[in-house]
């Protein structure tokens, strides 16, 4: 029997990017254009505070033409900062819709190339989400969230370099306080999140596919009198998946605590901020560059904090069509075809109607469970039978395998006397 490998509800999300990279990789030029851009319109943020602490030092000073060039450098940083953000945000929404329409292409690709036994040993609601939701998912996220998030990265890293350039007493004292708390609250965060957003999301596929599943047999259900109890598992499928996002938002509240954080960080540079001029060891400017750019830096860590949600889901999101690409990746031996018959020995007669016969037929859609173990029938010509037993049975998979579309891991089909591999 070849070995299939099954998809994981919760697939790896470590190196995620870095797995997606290779599928990236064709539009590495404009994703480098689109993080430019981003880098230089984030910068020109990140110069305001700057402009604004000069200019109060120019006021102290009773500095009117230095004043006016602060104004005047203040309006070509907004004039530019809108110019360079919207470059960016159009090449990285451009890039970022070429890329997942090649990954919605290569799923759909795989899936239609994938062995049979590798598809009816999944669940189709499963395998509709990775290819449709999750990627449209990904799709939104790179057209809305994207943008903000490399902004938010890029304004962490400029405004760290110049904090260190005005006062590096004073960063020191930003960074004793803040770091190591919201450091904290991220690995909680992070610890709390990984196992919830990924067992919501495999929740989510088991009540799709469960919801299919009744929509396709609903009249079957209906004259057998089936409605009730496919009714209570899509329930409890439904509320198992409320659970998990409950649990979901739980681990979201965690990044509330980062607003405490802030507004400890803000008292402390206050008062450290205040000391440190009184002794005239920085200017008032310097405090007013501080207290502007940490409240801007917040600003982007509370949006950090709206965007880490929907970043988890489509990190998830991103897991889980991986998995499905890599274990529809063509793998030797896995893909190829049965050789054909010998067209020249010719095949056995058989009448009509005839016997068919089953003999400890085992099969299996995964390496190491067994769908049907040893199953042995006989049917005679003319007779008619009900096959019964509850969803994943194998109910489908039986009568497959007596109609020759299967071929058996072990056992026989007869018909007529004669093996379904002769015919």
């Amino acid at each position: 029997m070849a070995e299939h490998q099954r998809l994981t509800a919760t697939p790896d999300q470590r190196r995620v990017l870095r797995r997606a990279w290779p599928h990236m990789r064709p539009e590495r030029r404009g994703i480098t254009l689109a993080l430019l851009a981003g880098a230089a319109a984030t910068a020109t943020t990140v110069a305001v505070p700057a402009v604004i602490g000069a200019g109060v030092d120019q006021i102290l000073q009773r500095d009117r033409a230095g004043l006016f060039t602060a104004v005047a450098a203040l309006t070509a940083l907004a004039l530019l900062r809108l110019v360079l953000f919207r470059q960016s945000e159009l090449l990285l929404i451009s890039v970022g819709e070429r890329v997942v329409r090649a990954l919605r292409e290569l799923a759909v690709t795989r899936l239609s190339r994938a062995p049979l036994r590798f598809l009816e040993a999944h669940p189709s609601g499963d395998l509709l989400r990775r290819t449709t939701t999750e990627i449209a998912d990904l799709a939104n996220f790179v057209r809305s969230q994207l943008p903000d998030v490399l902004t938010v990265g890029a304004y962490l890293v400029f405004t760290t370099v110049l904090l260190l350039t005005y006062s590096p007493l004073l960063t020191l004292a930003l960074a004793v306080v803040f770091v190591p708390a919201i450091v904290t609250v991220l690995r909680l965060f992070k610890k709390a999140a990984n196992p919830a957003f990924a067992a919501e999301a495999a929740a989510a596929g088991t009540v799709a596919t469960t919801y299919r599943e009744l929509v396709q047999s609903r009249e079957m259900l209906q004259t057998g009198g089936g409605i009730g109890f496919w009714r209570e598992r899509f329930l409890a499928d439904h509320e198992r998946r409320y659970r998990a996002a409950r649990r979901s938002q739980r681990s979201l509240f965690l990044i509330s605590l980062a607003r405490i954080v802030q507004s400890l960080t803000t008292a402390v540079l206050l008062l450290v901020g205040g000391w440190l001029a009184a002794r005239g060891s920085i200017s008032v400017g310097t405090v007013v560059v501080f207290i502007l750019a940490t409240r801007q830096l917040f600003d982007s860590a509370t949006q950090a904090s709206n965007l880490v949600g929907q970043v988890q889901i489509s990190l998830v999101g991103l897991a889980r069509l991986l998995d499905l690409l890599t274990t529809t990746a063509p793998r030797a031996g896995i893909h190829a075809p049965r050789p054909a018959p010998d067209d020249a020995a010719p095949a056995p007669a058989t009448a009509e109607r005839g016997d068919l016969e089953i003999e400890d037929l085992r099969y299996s859609y995964v390496a190491g469970t067994e769908v049907l173990g040893g199953i042995s029938v006989r049917v005679e010509a003319g007779e008619r039978v009900g096959l019964v037993g509850p969803t994943g049975s194998g109910k489908t998979t039986l009568a497959k395998l007596m109609t020759g579309l299967y071929t058996p891991d072990s056992g026989t089909v007869r018909y007529d006397g004669h093996d379904l591999a002769t015919l």
